[in-house]
């Protein structure tokens, strides 16, 4: 059943993400004069009960105008059942800003519910980067960040350039040992994607 929205613009929260009042008052000025269709916000991360200052925020695009685009159609063909934010990526016809402040993103499951999504997160990546190789007419719609991504999955480097830029380029290393251990996992997570892009293509040669 669609639910037409009675407001101009939607933005889509989750149950575990909060808004500060500095947060609104950014919201609100931006929405008052802006010219953009849709606004990309940055999360603050939770890791090993701390909450991390520094190092690579979570980004989505969960602000835009009502009829400015598309949610984008991932033709999984049954190979994937997850809801995953990865699926939240709407196409928009204009431009779009992305404000400063951060939402809290208050992510408490802990370490073996972390390991366990992005275990699943890996093979998604990876099944769906080996479907784009076969139509990659559909990454046209890709944000240029989502284009080197895609590029950069198979590469050796990914995974410790990943971590370097987040540990030491993005000032990682001042949020301690929760800071050290959030980059280094999330390194390994791209070199398990690598890892099951190559297994999948053995497979299919």
């Amino acid at each position: 059943m669609n639910h037409p929205p009675a407001t101009p613009w939607v933005f889509f929260l989750d149950a575990d993400e909060y808004l500060t009042d500095e947060f609104v008052e950014e919201l609100s000025r931006a929405l008052a004069m802006t010219t953009h269709v849709g606004f990309r916000v940055s999360y603050s991360n939770y890791f090993l009960g701390k909450k991390l200052k520094y190092g690579v925020p979570q980004i989505k695009l969960p602000l835009f105008r009502v009829g400015s685009g598309l949610y984008e159609r991932i033709d999984e063909d049954g190979w994937s059942a997850l809801d995953m934010e990865v699926h939240e990526h709407p196409v928009l016809e204009g431009t779009v800003g992305h404000l400063k402040t951060l939402v809290d993103h208050q992510d408490f499951k802990g370490l073996d519910a972390y390991i366990a999504r992005h275990r699943e997160y890996a093979s998604w990546e990876a099944r769906r980067y080996m479907k784009l190789r076969e139509t990659p007419d559909v990454m046209a719609h890709f944000t240029a960040i989502q284009r080197k991504k895609y590029d950069s999955l198979p590469s050796w480097w990914l995974a410790p350039s990943y971590f370097f830029y987040s540990w030491i380029w993005k000032l990682g290393i001042l949020d301690g040992w929760a800071g050290f251990v959030f980059a280094k996992m999330k390194a390994s997570y791209f070199s398990q994607i690598r890892r099951k892009i190559i297994e999948s293509g053995a497979k299919k040669s």
